[in-house]
């Protein structure tokens, strides 16, 4: 799809993908506000909805009816599946990912994607001036030392590591070996693409992230927890492997 709004026309093209598991309810009304938005903010687009393998909800009709792209992940249904599969079927020069419960609004994608000529990547940032999460109080104790942890660990300056909402450059994400399955792929490909990239530009954008609109959050907490903090310590000890090497 492209933009015919010439405003956009010298910006990069962009992938936009959502990993959804169970998430028809919300693609329903997502999906038509995302497009609207995209005609207007995005040059030369695809929207890509990754699912689960085999789909347990009406998500397979709810994708062609608003015609974007629908894919099942493949190699199991964990998280990061759903990432590894959208980063292999992105054209576009950018990879944009983005929430498919309603956590993320596309007009904030529309403000990052303002810088996805000038940086790298893009993060969409809760934590910084002007961002802001509608997260209950244990929710956000969780989030910001599970931040913190990672900006100690591994020596990062980003406030935000674990927001999914991001822009990439779409050659840079191919580049990477990835293994992570879970969350923490959020966090592998921000240490990995600065291992890789020590010019990286990185710029974080201030975003509002809401509460889910239906259904239920797919985190299970002590699987979250122990993924992130193995993650951290294995992403240490290649930082510092790396290091040593250069």
């Amino acid at each position: 799809m492209t933009n015919k709004n010439n405003t956009n026309n010298n910006k990069p093209s962009l992938s936009i993908i959502i990993p959804a598991y169970k998430e028809a309810a919300n693609l329903r009304w997502l999906l038509p506000i995302l497009k609207e938005e995209a005609q207007k903010s995005f040059n030369d687009y695809e929207i890509i909805v990754v699912d689960a393998s085999p789909s347990l909800d009406d998500t397979a009709s709810v994708c062609p009816q608003e015609g974007v792209k629908y894919l099942q992940r493949t190699g199991g249904n964990e998280y990061g599946r759903a990432v590894l599969t959208g980063i292999a079927a992105a054209a576009k020069a950018k990879i944009a990912f983005m929430d498919a419960d309603g956590s993320h609004k596309p007009a904030d994608l529309a403000k990052m994607y303002e810088f996805a000529d000038k940086y790298d990547l893009i993060i969409g940032s809760r934590y910084i001036k002007g961002g802001a999460t509608d997260n209950s109080k244990l929710l956000k104790l969780e989030s910001g030392l599970l931040n913190w942890l990672y900006r100690k660990i591994l020596g990062v300056k980003t406030q935000d590591i674990s927001n999914s909402m991001r822009i990439y450059d779409a050659r840079q994400l191919k580049s990477l070996e990835l293994s992570c399955l879970h969350f923490d792929i959020l966090e592998e490909i921000l240490i990995k693409l600065h291992i890789n990239f020590p010019k990286l530009s990185v710029k974080e954008a201030p975003i509002h992230f809401y509460r889910r609109k239906e259904g239920v959050s797919n985190r299970r907490l002590f699987v979250f927890i122990f993924s992130f903090l193995k993650t951290a310590l294995i992403l240490r000890r290649l930082k510092k492997d790396r290091k040593k090497t250069c």
